[in-house]
């Protein structure tokens, strides 16, 4: 939030700074998990677990999103569909983390 903040302060449009946003948001948290939660299990190159962590984000982001739509066209409420999506996203986020990226 703190990058998108200070893009859009800069006259940065919404959109792109959003973008610049959640790539900083990917990186911040790839080094983190590279250095500390994962950093017993790295092996390889980092450019390669970098690739793989980046697409395992999309994989826990689609997973949000095609949750949110399932559950409103069930009727779930929009705020509760999304809670129910983004617990989902996390699981997909953090099993693919452990079992493709850092593979233990």
């Amino acid at each position: 939030m703190g990058v998108y903040a200070y893009l859009l302060r800069w006259g940065i449009q919404p959109a792109y700074a959003s973008a610049v946003s959640v790539e900083a948001s990917i990186l911040s948290n790839f080094a983190l998990n590279d250095l500390w939660t994962f950093r017993d299990r790295r092996s390889g190159k980092a450019a390669m677990r970098l690739l793989l962590f980046h697409l395992s984000r999309l994989a826990g982001a689609v997973t949000n999103v095609v949750a949110v739509a399932l559950l409103t066209a069930l009727g779930l409420e929009p705020i509760a569909s999304n809670v129910l999506g983004i617990i989902l996203g996390v699981a997909v986020n953090f099993y693919t983390s452990d079992r493709v990226v850092w593979r233990g």
